[in-house]
């Protein structure tokens, strides 16, 4: 996805690995957000990170309150 300049267009640079937006997510205990349990940042292709995140929650979601297939979320 390379315009005529020869660069990337917003699009293919964020679908491309050299994609420099990062997606960061924590875990806190409780309610009151003081206290982080785990943190992560993921990069890549803003797909990968996607895939990434649902990863890591899915991980994370011991209680199972829903179920992560295929970048959809089904409430249990």
């Amino acid at each position: 996805m390379e315009k005529d300049d020869g660069l990337y267009t917003n699009l293919g640079l964020l679908l491309s690995d050299q994609c420099e937006t990062t997606t960061k997510v924590a875990l806190f205990q409780g309610t009151d957000k003081e206290i982080f349990r785990d943190r992560k940042e993921f990069g890549g292709s803003i797909l990968k990170q996607l895939e990434d995140v649902y990863s890591f929650l899915d991980l994370i979601n011991k209680g199972k309150w829903c179920k992560i297939t295929n970048l959809i979320r089904w409430s249990l």
